[in-house]
């Protein structure tokens, strides 16, 4: 799944944005940027066809039929036509986006370097009176290390952790024996207030809201606090852990705070009761992901590096393995809790690549449903907005085909969404999110053997496609484009975009952050963060705010 970053947060809004890593001038002038470049011929949208032969699971199978008929059909002998994906107009220009985006960067660091001592920026960027006017503003300055951000339930509040000098040195040191630690902040997004919580430090990584915006929990190696937003008042939530704390989230209802030691045990903490609970049967090793079930009664975890899947039942505080240890997993729950979609992936050693199955977990049942074979599946599983679907990128006609469909969870039914020729394994496509009214998915498709990028949208409804972004050149690995999300509106799709290569004789370095309507048409720069053809590190942190800021710092 190189090359894009999935946005695969189950039960978040996309509102709230979570890619992690603006110019030093506190005011940037952004212009409109066509990446638009000569469509892939082989990328062909298909209207879309449904096969209703009720086929069970496991197997999927794609049709290649029109929309005039919803009969089975045999792949035809004589290629399909192509399809050219259509940009939307881009005269006039849409309205503007609404809102305010928020984010870390910073400007003056390149990752050629190697390892050195960062120092960031919060930035806010405001639309214009256009949809091509942005304009950058700094909040904070010279943020130490690389600090950890959280948004507020309610929007009202922005938790910073910022390294300080704990040891005494004089300086700010975040790498090598000495690291200095943070302290907790938040910054208030209606004042502009840089307000402290703590003068005890924490582990940054190791913050977590209360769902109702009053508190935030914060870890201290073996012990767990909240601190209080309105009154600032500290409470030590446990004293004394077996091991250090590595990861804290709450429950969506707040009723359940679940904790990772660096030791791989895991345990879940009742606010009302104070009960530490440990849940039985939990596998070892260090967990990567913590995802609750929307309704909070189900905990999913992968160990370190996706590695192996289970399950917590937080009634019965007991543990279900789903994919062993040897194998990655990623996971994702559907909207009403009952069914966990998750991928097996194992490594293939003739082919010197890794296959893909994707299973169903029914958490009524609790047994697991297997949806596609592995030696087709190219994608993960992601759930459409009424979990009564699933969207998978797969081989289909005998692996002469790369497929994008619909698979009904309860009948096994499937619908071809977009279907490309199968050229060679680096050939891959992505779903990645929906739009907010749910009518568009945003895919990413890898072609021309893993050299060329294109982000689109592709209508469910009609089939239609729409390029948003697609890379200019034959592009080298550091070449990405990482959907962030969407504004509150529903219309610009935010995204950062780096391309590096050659065109000739010429290297070409481009990388920065974008906004595009969902129509499509020129992509609109908000930030360039290439600076003489060199990498800094990238943008992180971001939120696209649902109303803009009513207070910016004074120049004064």
């Amino acid at each position: 799944m190189k090359r894009f970053l999935l946005v695969y947060a189950v039960g978040l809004s996309l509102i709230m944005f979570g890619c992690r890593n603006t110019a030093p001038s506190a005011t940037i002038t952004p212009t409109a940027v066509a990446l638009l470049a000569t469509q892939n011929p082989t990328a062909t949208p298909v209207p879309p066809t449904v096969d209703t032969a009720n086929t069970p699971f496991p197997t999927l199978t794609a049709t290649t039929t029109s929309t005039s008929t919803v009969t089975r059909t045999p792949r035809p002998a004589t290629p399909r036509p192509t399809l050219t994906p259509t940009p939307g107009p881009s005269l006039p220009l849409p309205p503007p986006p609404s809102g305010s985006i928020i984010f870390l960067w910073d400007p003056n660091r390149y990752r050629d370097l190697g390892l050195i001592d960062t120092v960031n920026n919060l930035y806010v960027a405001l639309p214009g009176e256009t949809a091509i006017e942005w304009q950058v503003e700094t909040l904070l300055e010279s943020l130490n290390g690389k600090p950890s951000i959280a948004l507020s339930p309610d929007q009202m509040r922005l938790a910073v952790t910022i390294v300080e000098d704990s040891n005494g040195s004089g300086s700010i040191e975040t790498l090598g024996p000495s690291t200095d630690s943070a302290n907790l902040f938040f910054y208030d997004l209606k004042t502009s207030d840089l307000v402290r919580l703590t003068d005890n430090y924490l582990d940054s990584w190791t913050i977590s809201w209360v769902p109702d915006s009053s508190a935030i929990a914060y870890a201290r190696f073996e012990r767990l606090f909240s601190v209080n937003t309105n009154n600032l008042s500290i409470n030590t939530l446990i004293d004394q852990l077996p091991d250090k704390v590595t990861r804290i989230l709450w429950s969506p209802q707040g009723n359940s705070l679940a904790i990772e030691l660096q030791d791989g045990s895991l345990f879940l903490y009742l606010p009302e009761s104070g009960e530490l609970l440990s849940p039985e049967n939990v596998p070892p090793g260090n967990s990567s992901t913590i995802l609750w079930s929307p309704n909070g009664e189900w905990l999913a975890s992968s160990i370190i590096y996706s590695l192996g899947l289970f399950v917590v039942n937080t009634r019965t505080n007991e543990a279900v393995t789903l994919v062993n240890a040897e194998f990655s997993s990623l996971s994702s729950w559907s909207p009403d809790s009952q069914y966990l979609a998750y991928s097996q992936i194992e490594r293939n050693d003739l082919i010197n690549l890794y296959d893909t199955s994707v299973y169903l977990w029914d958490s009524k049942t609790q047994e697991s449903h297997l949806i596609l074979p592995k030696m087709q599946t190219k994608s993960h599983a992601l759930w459409t907005p009424d979990g009564k679907q699933l969207v998978i990128g797969h081989l289909a006609n005998e692996g002469q085909t790369l497929d994008l469909s619909l698979i009904d969870i309860d009948t096994g039914q499937t619908v071809t969404l977009w279907q490309s020729a199968f050229v060679d394994q680096n050939s891959s496509v992505y779903p990645i999110s929906w739009s907010p009214d749910g009518t568009q998915l945003v895919m990413g498709y890898l072609a021309d053997e893993g050299q060329t990028l294109t982000l689109s949208l592709i209508d469910i409804n009609t089939g239609q496609l729409t390029t948003l972004w697609q890379s200019s050149f034959f592009a080298d690995p550091s070449s990405t484009v990482q959907p962030i999300g969407w504004s509150p509106d529903g219309q610009w799709l935010l995204f950062f975009a780096q391309e590096a290569g050659k065109t000739g004789l010429s290297e070409i370095f481009n990388a920065g952050v974008y906004t595009v309507h969902r129509s499509g048409g020129e992509p609109i720069l908000i930030l360039n963060t290439a600076n003489e053809q060199t990498q800094t590190f990238h943008p992180y942190g971001f939120y696209w705010l649902s109303q803009e800021l009513l207070v910016l710092p004074s120049n004064e």
